[in-house]
């Protein structure tokens, strides 16, 4: 059933791994006794073959041995991949553990490839999203930067209000791209946090200024709560930080038909000298069932069809402020019902 190397000494037994992974064709088990003399004995051609092949299964197959299991499991280890047969033994627990062995070595192996494919189809999808991204954001900030020109030299007011629509749909598009290149980043594991010290009322005021002019577009009543401990300089990533905030907003002020939006912005004593940052997006808007607040974070997912129809959106926002939240140290959660 097998195809069989066999070798009398502990040395040869290395060799013979060595020789095999060169050949791109490696063993998948090796039956190993303890006491090999006048060479090195079992636990050290054990330690030697796991550092060439950490995939490699080894059977200790002996009736006396100087070192115990777990002396042999640290250098030769894992535990999953080191057993043992003890002397004597009957020829047919012998091949029995070599078609179990081989049969888990093989699986493993396959899996381990198509972890492989998939880790580089995920890498390669990213790479494409954050080139495209980049291609298609500098013919478009041309676009915009002509139209502003447009709007800024003419008096015709149907010139204007064109330019302006202009200026809309590329501005959305510029949001659309900003979030396709920051999940690409994140799935690249590229997206870097870079904290200074700021002024954490500044930063939540720099998005109350923002959006209020949307809030008051829809008749919102738009509120701005903090503490005053909140109001201290704090070292964090201003730009990520208000990234994250924005999302909530734009969401909450998109769902809300009536009522209000709140922002409560509240600081609690951590340790190691620090400060945890407790920000609160409040509204009165729709609301989600547990079954959208289930999927609320999955990339690209809505609430559900007519939800993006009337809406719109990538889906992509709040999955980016969350994963910032948490390489920020912090997470981003959800309370709400229909």
């Amino acid at each position: 059933d097998f195809d069989v190397t066999y070798v009398d000494q502990g040395a040869a037994a290395v060799a013979a791994v060595e020789e095999s992974l060169r050949a791109g064709a490696p063993f998948q088990l090796i039956f190993l006794d303890m006491r090999m003399p006048p060479g090195i004995d079992g636990k050290e051609t054990a330690r030697l073959i796991r550092l060439l092949d950490p995939e490699i299964h080894l059977v200790m197959v002996t009736g006396y041995s100087d070192s115990s299991p777990v002396e042999v499991a640290k250098v030769a280890g894992p535990f999953d991949k080191l057993y043992y047969v003890a002397k004597p033994f009957e020829i047919e627990e012998i091949l029995q553990l070599a078609r179990a062995l081989s049969e888990k070595w093989r699986i493993e192996r396959e899996l381990k490839h198509a972890r492989d494919a998939a880790n580089a189809a995920s890498v390669a999808k990213s790479q494409f999203l954050s080139m495209m991204s980049h291609e298609i954001r500098t013919p478009l900030n041309g676009i915009l930067g002509m139209a502003q020109v447009i709007a800024a030299s003419t008096r015709e007011e149907h010139t204007r209000n064109q330019a302006s629509t202009l200026l809309a749909s590329g501005d959305a598009m510029l949001v659309i791209l900003n979030d396709i290149l920051d999940m690409s980043k994140i799935s690249a594991g590229k997206l870097e946090i870079t904290p200074g010290e700021h002024h954490l009322i500044g930063c939540i005021q720099q998005v109350e200024r923002l959006f209020r002019p949307f809030a008051q577009d829809k008749r919102l009543s738009f509120r701005l709560v903090c503490s005053d401990e909140a109001q201290s300089v704090l070292k964090f990533d201003a730009v990520r930080l208000n990234q994250c905030i924005s999302n909530l907003v734009s969401n909450a002020i998109k769902f809300t038909r009536s009522g209000e939006v709140v922002v409560a912005v509240e600081t609690k004593d951590a340790s190691n000298n620090s400060s945890q940052v407790v920000v609160t997006v409040r509204d009165t808007g729709i609301g989600m069932s547990p079954e959208t607040i289930a999927r609320l974070f999955l990339p690209f997912a809505q609430a559900d069809g007519s939800i993006a129809r009337e809406f719109g959106g990538t889906g992509l926002g709040l999955v980016i402020a969350r994963n910032l939240a948490r390489m920020m140290g912090g997470d981003l959660t959800v309370q709400s019902c229909p």
